[in-house]
């Protein structure tokens, strides 16, 4: 890996680059987001009388939409700890369920990862550094970040830039093989791909939309234009965007 490590603007870490060759694979950036950092800072409202009115004002404030009318609209929560009611509308009237395993997900998440946890994004060197040119490919190998966008990506190219990086021999790489190649999960209606979910890849940038569309292919979408960030912050790429594992 990289002889250093800088921590960077909103959550970007960089390994210094020095003027030594990095070894095969080696990290030469990180992007990194809390998991549900909003969710646990309305949690943390919890600790009072005032702050749990903040904390009521919140979530009635989140749960209402325009068009939707608050009478077809049910919300429950409570204090795990103490048991006590600290938010309900509606509470006792039968609805139809929303899109609510979401909320199952968000509280195993918290629950087995921590309110600490950091979903990475990292960009790894496969090859040798000689003066300000990487000789080989660089990799951009997501976690499942799913609120990465191209600012993050022009982010991690400027790290680079300012490490002292001005040219890549190689390829660049989206690599996507933390997760498994399914698109669609288990039970989804035809419309839920690309119209409400963009495929399932551990490498999604923007959504996967470009030029207005959702594309079939995030992890290509996701090389392409990080290549773009990088010529644009001034680093020549010599290979084109591919899809490969580190």
């Amino acid at each position: 890996a990289a002889s250093g490590r800088g921590q960077g603007p909103d959550g970007l870490s960089c390994g210094a680059i020095g003027p030594s060759a990095l070894r095969k694979y080696g990290v030469i950036g990180t992007r990194s987001l809390a998991v549900a950092a909003a969710l646990l800072a309305a949690l943390a409202a919890l600790a009072g009388p005032a702050s749990a009115q903040t904390l009521r004002e919140r979530l009635d404030s989140a749960i209402t939409v325009t068009g939707v009318s608050r009478a077809q609209t049910g919300a429950f929560a409570f204090d795990l700890r103490t048991g006590r009611v600290v938010y309900g509308l509606n509470r006792s009237r039968s609805l139809a369920p929303a899109s609510n395993e979401k909320l199952g997900v968000a509280l195993t998440a918290l629950d087995r990862l921590g309110p600490s946890y950091r979903i990475r994004t990292q960009v790894l060197g496969d090859g040798t550094r000689t003066g300000s040119t990487w000789k080989g490919r660089l990799v951009l190998r997501g976690f499942g970040d799913p609120t990465l966008t191209s600012a993050d990506l022009r982010t991690l190219a400027s790290a680079l830039r300012s490490a002292g990086l001005r040219r890549v021999t190689g390829r660049i790489a989206g690599d996507e093989s933390f997760f498994d190649k399914r698109r669609t999960a288990s039970g989804w209606r035809a419309s839920y791909y690309k119209n409400e979910s963009p495929p399932l890849s551990a490498l999604v940038v923007d959504r996967a939309r470009v030029a207005g569309r959702t594309v079939d292919n995030p992890a290509m979408a996701a090389a392409r234009a990080f290549r773009r960030a990088l010529v644009a912050a001034g680093i020549q790429v010599g290979g084109r965007a591919v899809v490969a594992a580190a």
